[in-house]
C-alpha cells in the first residue's frame, strides 16, 4: 500500500492564499482519505510545517488501512 499526498486547491485565490489544504489517501481506496488544512499564517510562525502535517496525515491514513483491513476479516468471518 503506498499512501500518497496532495495539495487540494480552493476555489478561490483568496482562500488558497490563506490555506493550504493536503489530503492523504490510497489509490482505489477512498475510504482511506484523510484531509487536513494547514494556515499560511501559522506557516509564516513556524507552529506549523507542511512536512509535518503532511506526514501527520499520512500516518493517519497508515491507521485507517489497520482498521480497514480488520473490518474486511471481520466481515468475510461473517460470510462464513
Amino acid at each position: 500500500m503506498i499512501v500518497k499526498c496532495r495539495r487540494v486547491l480552493l476555489s478561490n485565490d483568496h482562500d488558497n492564499s490563506k490555506w493550504i489544504v493536503l489530503q492523504a489517501y490510497v489509490d482505489g481506496l477512498p475510504q482511506l482519505t484523510k484531509t487536513g488544512t494547514i494556515s499560511t499564517a501559522a506557516l509564516a510562525d513556524g507552529s506549523v510545517t507542511i512536512e509535518g502535517e503532511r506526514q501527520r496525515l499520512i500516518d493517519t491514513v497508515n491507521e485507517y488501512h489497520i482498521r480497514w483491513v480488520a473490518a474486511e476479516v471481520a466481515i468475510a468471518a461473517l460470510d462464513k
